[in-house]
């Protein structure tokens, strides 16, 4: 049985994206969405600077769970 991926990454250069929403009610309202994307796929339903930040953001989870995905099937064959 496969164990479940428990994480996800949030990349340093995306402070630059944090910093620049208009308050700290936006930051939390992208973190959690992000949250809901990388458990559940949910996909926020935002406008303007949060909408752009939350696709950029999202993709890059969506990217680092394909290459986690092909890791662990490659790894099934090695085993």
């Amino acid at each position: 049985m496969a164990k479940e991926k428990t994480a996800f990454l949030i990349y340093e250069d995306w402070e630059t994206i944090f910093n620049s929403l208009d308050n700290n009610e936006e930051a939390g309202q992208l973190i959690k969405s992000l949250f809901a994307f990388a458990k559940r796929g949910e996909v926020a339903k935002f406008k303007g600077a949060l909408k752009m930040a939350f696709i950029v953001m999202s993709q890059q989870i969506a990217r680092d769970n394909n290459r986690y995905s092909v890791k662990c099937e490659r790894n099934k064959q090695i085993a």
